[in-house]
């Protein structure tokens, strides 16, 4: 995000030093070069002090306030002013008085060419010098005055703009951390409870399925709190979940799994996929049914993850609860912030399948 907002200290430098090489370009055709750097750089001072005074302090104390007929008195009276400063400057401080009253003779040759009077000065040529050059100095003050608050208005547009910017990026983590928070209770509320069923019925299988799960909270608790994780620990935790289902029955469940990983360095958001098929083993009622079947196949090349899941749908579906859908919910708008425009989910449904096929491509 750095990267994506020029600093204004930067743009400032870099405006003010090019302002001076143009002053000094300027002055150089006119005058000698030690006398027109003194004046570039008087200039530089004067206007530069003039920019901040009015972006800095008049601005945001008048302008921004809605005191508008403060403000424009305020930059009237600093544009008078300077410009005074200036005349004085120019022709009664030494140096820059001998500066600019001893190169009044290519002032005054400027002045014919600008306007068309060459060699027609009559009267006061010296007043006509100083005048002409009050004005100059007015017309470049209030120009300044303009580059200012065009400034100012420019850096607070860039100001809101990162601002909203940050506030959208804190928002989507602390997003990102409650929908991720959501998997672990959803899944710890559904397997505490598969494990009190045990063993208020006593089953001998009570035990290992406690096993499984301390491994599963071992992961969720110690290994899921970065961004990305390896693949292969998640088809680790994917495989713990399936013997945790099996361990439900006596009997072996149609569940048919295809795992191929070609890339052993592909990443994934920890605990992504878990909702897709804790959703097909709930929905199918594979634990209830010898009919039933859970179908799992997940494959990874450099650059893409491809998971699809189907289950059967029973004859007499469950009832839905009030949490049904949550955790699918979640998994979409975890997708929507982490790959946005980098995935594809579709999810249909017949009278006797239910399959999700979720795609996740170009990855980095």
């Amino acid at each position: 995000m750095k990267n994506r907002f020029i600093t204004i200290k930067t743009i400032n430098a870099t405006g003010w030093t090019l302002y001076f090489i143009l002053l000094l370009v300027f002055f150089s055709n006119i005058l000698s070069f030690d006398k027109a750097f003194y004046r570039s750089f008087e200039l530089l001072l004067i206007e530069s002090a003039v920019f901040y005074l009015n972006a800095l302090v008049l601005m945001p104390r008048l302008l921004e306030k809605q005191k508008y007929t403060y403000y424009f008195l305020s930059v009237a009276s600093l544009i008078i002013f300077t410009a005074l400063a200036l005349y004085f400057i120019d022709f009664h401080w030494k140096p820059f008085g001998d500066i600019v009253y001893k190169g009044r003779g290519a002032y005054r040759m400027l002045n014919q060419d600008l306007n068309g009077m060459a060699n027609t000065l009559k009267g006061e040529p010296d007043k006509v010098i100083i005048w002409r050059t009050v004005l100059r100095n007015t017309l470049s003050l209030f120009a300044i005055i303009l580059i200012s608050i065009v400034s100012r208005m420019f850096y607070q547009k860039l100001s809101e703009e990162k601002k909203r910017s940050d506030l959208q990026n804190e928002n989507l983590l602390s997003e990102m951390k409650f929908l991720k928070s959501q998997v672990n209770p959803h899944f710890l509320f559904n397997a505490l409870n598969n494990i009190y069923t045990l063993v208020l019925l006593k089953q001998d299988s009570a035990p290992a399925m406690l096993m499984k799960l301390s491994e599963m909270l071992r992961y969720m608790l110690y290994e899921c709190n970065d961004d990305l994780v390896p693949l292969e620990k998640e088809i680790a935790y994917i495989n713990n979940y399936i013997e945790l289902q099996q361990l439900k029955t006596e009997q072996p469940q149609n569940i048919t799994t295809d795992l191929r990983i070609e890339n052993s360095d592909a990443m994934i958001p920890p605990l992504l996929l878990i909702p897709f098929i804790e959703n097909s083993f709930k929905h199918s009622r594979i634990v209830d049914t010898e009919n039933e079947w859970v179908k799992i196949r997940l494959s990874s090349t450099e650059k893409n993850i491809h998971f699809e899941i189907s289950n059967s749908i029973p004859a007499i579906p469950i009832p839905k609860d009030k949490t049904s859908g949550i955790g699918l919910e979640n998994v979409k708008r975890r997708l929507e912030l982490l790959y946005p425009g980098s995935y594809s989910l579709n999810i249909s449904e017949s009278e006797t399948e239910f399959k999700v096929e979720l795609s996740i491509f170009n990855r980095k």
